[in-house]
C-alpha cells in the first residue's frame, strides 16, 4: 500500500518454506505499508477487518473486536485493523510492573489524514464460559498479587521494536463487581501502531538509572543472536551479568570478563529482559532493559 492507502496485490504468488525465505517484487509506487497474507488465505491465528472510513461516527469492527468512533476526519481514509490471537510480547518500558496480556493484541494501519480524532473500545471479558473466554490468561493472579479489573491497563508501542508503554489517556469500565472478568476500556486518541491490554501487578518498575548504571553500554539494543555488554567505567568489573524475565526468574547468568560480555540469546524466547550486574561481592545493579525481537 503508498502513503494514500491504494493497494497493489503481486500478480503470482511467492512459494516460501524452510527456515528462511526471501522474494522481491516491485510495486508501481514508493510503499508505505507492506502487508503478507492480507486476504487471510492462510490461517495464521489473525483475524482482520478491513474499512473506507468516509464520515465521522461509530463503526464496530467484530471481526477484530475494535469498535472505533471517528469524531474528526479531514479526508477519507482506509483502515486496517488486525486481531493476534497470540501472546503479545511481554517488553515493557516499565519492567516488572505489569502483566501482559498472553491471549491477544491488535495491530492498526492506516494512513490516518492529519488531524483525524479517533476514539476506541476493547470489550475485554474474562470468565471462563463458552460466551466468554477472551482474556482468561491475563486475569490471574500474579506473584502473589489478586487480579482485580481496576488494575487493568491499556498498552501502546509504535511497532514491534519499541516497548509496551502504558497509553496516556484510557477509561476501565466495570461490568458488575472488579472481579468477574467483564467490562470495557475506552480510549482517547487511536492511531497507527500496536495495543494491547495488560494490569498492573506492581507500583514500580526499575529503579532509575544511577551514575553506576550509566557506566554500561549494550548494543544492539534490540537484538536477535548475540548482545554485547561493556564496562565504561573507572577499572574493571568483576562478578556476573545476568538476565531476569518480566517475572523476576534468572533466565541468563554468565562471568563479567572485567571489560564486558557478549551474551547469547538464541536459546531464550523473544520479549523484554532486564539486565542485572552482580558485583564479586554479590550486590546487584540494575543496568536497562534488554528486548530479543525475532
Amino acid at each position: 500500500m503508498d502513503a494514500l492507502g491504494q493497494r497493489w496485490d503481486a500478480p503470482t504468488p511467492v512459494f516460501l518454506g524452510g527456515d528462511l525465505s526471501s522474494f522481491t517484487v516491485q510495486p508501481p509506487f514508493e510503499p508505505a505499508y507492506v502487508l503478507l497474507n492480507a486476504d487471510g488465505d492462510l490461517s495464521l491465528a489473525i483475524t482482520t477487518d478491513t474499512a473506507t472510513i468516509t464520515q465521522t461516527g461509530t463503526t464496530t469492527f467484530s471481526v477484530a473486536d475494535l469498535r472505533i468512533t471517528v469524531n474528526n476526519l479531514p479526508a477519507p481514509f482506509p483502515i486496517r485493523v488486525e486481531e493476534y490471537w497470540v501472546a503479545a510480547d511481554d517488553g515493557t518500558e516499565e519492567g516488572f510492573a505489569f502483566v501482559v496480556s498472553p491471549d491477544r493484541w491488535w495491530r492498526v494501519t492506516g494512513p490516518f489524514p492529519e488531524g483525524t480524532d479517533i476514539s476506541g473500545r476493547i470489550q475485554y471479558d474474562g470468565r471462563p464460559i463458552s460466551a466468554g473466554s477472551l482474556d482468561t490468561g491475563l486475569m490471574q493472579d500474579a506473584d502473589g498479587v489478586a487480579f482485580r479489573e481496576d488494575s487493568l491497563v491499556l498498552l501502546y508501542r509504535p511497532d514491534q521494536h519499541s516497548l509496551w508503554q502504558v497509553h496516556p489517556d484510557f477509561t476501565v469500565s466495570v461490568v458488575g463487581n472488579a472481579t468477574d472478568g467483564l467490562g470495557r476500556i475506552d480510549f482517547n486518541g487511536l492511531g497507527e501502531g500496536e495495543y494491547t491490554l495488560g494490569w498492573r501487578k506492581s507500583p514500580v518498575g526499575i529503579q532509575d538509572l544511577g551514575a553506576t548504571a550509566r557506566s554500561w553500554t549494550i548494543h544492539p539494543n534490540p537484538a536477535s543472536a548475540f548482545v554485547r555488554v561493556e564496562w565504561q567505567g573507572e577499572g574493571t568489573a568483576t562478578g556476573t551479568l545476568q538476565l531476569l524475565d518480566q517475572r523476576g526468574r534468572m533466565a541468563l547468568e554468565v562471568p563479567c570478563s572485567g571489560y564486558g560480555q557478549t551474551l547469547d540469546l538464541r536459546h531464550l524466547p523473544a520479549g523484554g529482559y532486564v539486565l542485572r550486574h552482580s558485583s564479586a561481592q554479590g550486590r546487584p545493579l540494575t543496568v536497562d532493559q534488554v528486548v530479543i525481537a525475532r
